[in-house]
C-alpha cells in the first residue's frame, strides 16, 4: 500500500496554514493533538479498512508499516510546532512523533481498538513529556506500543515518567456518540486506572506530593557505591566495562557527572562488600533510605546490562519504603515537613474519563504508592536542582 492510494481516499490537501499560538507550551501541544484527533475522525474513517489486520497486533504493524515508508521522520523547531490532517501529513511526506501518532490513533479508533496517546519523559528528574507515541491495549498485559521515530514497531523504549490520553472509542460503521453502555464502562475503567496510578484522594480530596532534591540523592548513592555496600561498587565497575554508555546514561539523566561516579566505584571496588548497612559506617546510615530512587534505578540498569543486582532488588524496595513512610508522616505534620522535604498540596479530582496516568509499572519503578493511616500517599522524585 502507498501513499498516493490513501490520499486518493482522503480530502484534497489544501496547503493552508493556521497560526494557533504564538508561543506553545507543552500542554497547549498535548491540547491541540486532541483537537485534531477529534476534527480528523471523518478523514480516517475513509481509510481506516486499509490497516484493518486480523488482529490488533496486525493491525497496529500494518500502520507502523505504512508510516515508516511513507513519511520521513524530521523533528520540528521548537518555535514551530504544527498538528497536520492526513493529508498534509501523507502530502508533504513527514512529520514528528505528534503526526505519527494522530495518524495511528485516528486509524485505530476507527476499528474499534482501544489505544492511548502516552507522552512521555526520558528524564529521571523532570515529568515534562518530551515525546509522544500510541499504545494499543494500554493498561493491560498485551500492550503493543506503535512508535514509528523508532527502528522497530512494539519495541519497549524504557521511560521515566508518562501519562496516557485516551480518547473515546468509535467504530468504523459510523462516528458519533459511543453507545451509552460503552462510554459508562469507559468511564468507570478510566477512574479505577486513574484511582490505582494517581493514588486515592486524602481528605477533603487533598493530594499530597513529596519532593526531594535530586544532589541528595546522588550524594547518598555515591557514599553506597563508595563503601561498596550491596557490592554497588563491583556491580558499577562490571557494568562499565560491559556497557559504559548504559552507565553513563543512568548517571547523567540523574544529573550527575560521571567522574565523580567512576571515582567512587574504582574507591569502592577495592573494598570488601557490605552486606548490610548495619556493618556499614554510622555515616552512611540513612544512605539507601535517601538514594532509593536511584537503588531501584541501578536494579534496572544491571538487569540490562546482564548482570544480576542480588539483594539490590529487596534493599531497593525497601529503602523506597522507608522514605515513603518518613516523608509521609513528615507530610502529615506540616511544622516538621521543612526539615526534610518541599511538600506540595494540591486538591485534584480525579481526572475525567479522557485522561489517565500511564501504569505505574511502566513507570520505570520511580514511584510507589504507600497506605498510610487511611490514607494513600505517593512517593516521587520529581525535579532536578
Amino acid at each position: 500500500m502507498n501513499a498516493g492510494t490513501i490520499l486518493g481516499r482522503l480530502s484534497p490537501y489544501q496547503a493552508q496554514e493556521y497560526k494557533l499560538r504564538d508561543e506553545q507550551s507543552t500542554g497547549d501541544i498535548i491540547a491541540a493533538i486532541t483537537k485534531a484527533h477529534k476534527q480528523y475522525r471523518p478523514e480516517y474513517k475513509k481509510i481506516a479498512l486499509y490497516f484493518k489486520g486480523s488482529s490488533p497486533r496486525q493491525t497496529g504493524q500494518k500502520i507502523y508499516d505504512f508510516l515508516k515508508s511513507n513519511v520521513q521522520y524530521v523533528i520540528e523547531p521548537a518555535n514551530k510546532q504544527t498538528v497536520k490532517s492526513p493529508s498534509a501529513i501523507l502530502a508533504e511526506g513527514d512529520g514528528d512523533c505528534k503526526h505519527y501518532s494522530t495518524f495511528a490513533g485516528g486509524v485505530l479508533e476507527q476499528l474499534g481498538i482501544p489505544f492511548s496517546y502516552r507522552f512521555a519523559s526520558y528524564r529521571m528528574f523532570d515529568e515534562t513529556p518530551q515525546h509522544v507515541f500510541v499504545v494499543i491495549n494500554p493498561g493491560t498485559q498485551k500492550e503493543i506500543w506503535l512508535d514509528p521515530v523508532l527502528n522497530s514497531f512494539d519495541y519497549k523504549k524504557p521511560y521515566t515518567y508518562a501519562k496516557d490520553k485516551k480518547m473515546a472509542l468509535y467504530s468504523v460503521s459510523g462516528i458519533g456518540q459511543a453507545p451509552k453502555k460503552q462510554a459508562k464502562a469507559e468511564k468507570k475503567a478510566a477512574r479505577k486506572a486513574a484511582g490505582k496510578t494517581v493514588g486515592q484522594k486524602l481528605k477533603k480530596g487533598a493530594k499530597v506530593v513529596l519532593k526531594v532534591a535530586a544532589a541528595p540523592v546522588r550524594n547518598a548513592f555515591l557514599l553506597l557505591v563508595k563503601i561498596n555496600f550491596a557490592n554497588l561498587g563491583n556491580k558499577l565497575a562490571a557494568a562499565w566495562t560491559k556497557a559504559p554508555s548504559k552507565v553513563r546514561i543512568f548517571w547523567e539523566s540523574a544529573g550527575g557527572k560521571i567522574e565523580a561516579l567512576k571515582k567512587a566505584w574504582e574507591s569502592g571496588s577495592k573494598k570488601k562488600r557490605i552486606f548490610g548497612i548495619g556493618a556499614a559506617p554510622a555515616a552512611a546510615a540513612a544512605a539507601p533510605a535517601v538514594a532509593a530512587p536511584l537503588l531501584v534505578k541501578v536494579v534496572d540498569l544491571l538487569k540490562s546490562i546482564g548482570i544480576e543486582p542480588d539483594e539490590l532488588v529487596q534493599i531497593g524496595k525497601d529503602a523506597l519504603n522507608e522514605k515513603a513512610q518518613e516523608l509521609a508522616k513528615k507530610a502529615l505534620q506540616p511544622k516538621a515537613a521543612k526539615e526534610a522535604a518541599e511538600i506540595e498540596v494540591a486538591d485534584q479530582a480525579v481526572p475525567d474519563e479522557t485522561e489517565t496516568a500511564a501504569p505505574a509499572a511502566k513507570r520505570m519503578n520511580t514511584t510507589l504508592p504507600l497506605i498510610l493511616g487511611g490514607a494513600a500517599i505517593i512517593y516521587f522524585v520529581t525535579r532536578k536542582k
